[in-house]
């Protein structure tokens, strides 16, 4: 699998002209989930809006998704879709509040973790590997999505690839 820089894209993403024309400032990027399989993989995001004061902020349900080829914005080409996250909450509600407790330092740290286990864990899973290590791996991604991703927002990164997740979880 090519290398691939989420930081990259998602920079790209958050000054397409498109998005900032179209969609309201509050909305955020979820994190990257790559999905497809081998020659046709391509990282999905959904996004939500997140709103209220610093310290009650509240997370309202994923509503559009992008898709983006691993070399975006090279290839300068992205999708986007309206999504249905599997929250059913009318959009005027919130689906609960952010509850991260860490720093702006120990989440980028968490998120670079995150980005790097990603590639990893999913290139063993194209590959079909269940070996020790991707077990320990396994478990190591899901301690850091645990820390980095809105228990309110949880359901809807399976549905952007719910064979990944689902191997992901299991034993």
């Amino acid at each position: 699998m090519i290398p691939i820089d989420f930081f990259d894209i998602e920079r790209a993403l958050n000054s397409a002209i498109y998005l900032e024309q179209n969609l309201p400032s509050a909305m955020t990027l979820s994190l990257p989930v790559l999905a497809g399989c081998a020659g046709t993989t391509n990282v999905a995001y959904f996004l939500y809006v997140v709103g209220g004061p610093i310290n009650d902020r509240r997370i309202y349900a994923p509503t559009f998704k992008l898709s983006v080829p691993p070399d975006y914005p090279e290839s300068g080409t992205y999708s986007f879709e309206e999504f249905d996250g599997g929250i059913k909450v009318p959009p005027e509600f919130p689906i609960g509040r952010s509850s991260s407790t860490l720093t702006w330092d120990a989440f980028k740290s968490r998120r670079q973790q995150y980005n790097a286990q990603m590639l990893s864990l999913f290139s063993a899973w194209l590959g079909k590997d269940n070996g020790a290590h991707v077990r320990d791996e396994k478990s190591s991604f899901k301690g850091v999505f645990d820390e980095i991703a809105d228990t309110p927002l949880r359901p809807a990164y399976g549905i952007l690839n719910p064979d990944f997740f689902a191997w992901i979880w299991s034993p």
